[in-house]
């Protein structure tokens, strides 16, 4: 559905298989066949690859693509050494892949905040917010707090 949306307003979308290091590179190499037969088969033309943070796997891909996306050549930067980014540790890593928690704004973040945690969880397409008045996304995010207090 994401992805549909996505393409409806022709927004780029690279697509990363992550946690390709849990598999060997055939069971991995079909995984990728799978998930562009499946992309080809909604007519989804999105770029995709396999990707692992923890051994840094498709990360030079990823910054090509990035990189081409953004118009950056080498010849506009240094020299980047992929061996000086910090290996990932246990702790940086969500084994359990559960959804992470959701984040609390604090107050003061919440009154510059465009768009309520609440809004975001209710539309199924983005909201045009940006003219409505602050007082009414203030009353949104008080009335949204107000109902979580009660459960």
């Amino acid at each position: 559905m994401m992805l549909e949306w996505a393409y409806s307003r022709q927004l780029f979308v690279h697509v990363l298989l992550t946690k390709s290091d849990k598999l060997n590179r055939g069971p991995a190499s079909k995984a990728l066949q799978e998930v562009k037969a499946a992309l080809k088969k909604m007519k989804l033309d999105f770029s995709i690859q396999l990707f692992s943070s923890m051994n840094k796997q498709g990360l030079e891909e990823l910054a090509s693509v990035m990189g081409g996306r953004l118009n950056f050549t080498l010849d506009q930067a240094s020299e980047y050494d992929l061996d000086s980014i910090p290996e990932a540790s246990a702790h940086d890593l969500n084994e359990s892949d559960e959804p992470l928690e959701e984040l609390e704004l604090s107050e003061a973040d919440s009154e510059h905040a465009e768009v309520s945690t609440h809004d975001l969880n209710e539309a199924e397409e983005p909201l045009e917010l940006l003219e409505q008045d602050q007082s009414e996304l203030k009353a949104a995010d008080e009335l949204n707090q107000n109902k979580r207090s009660a459960d």
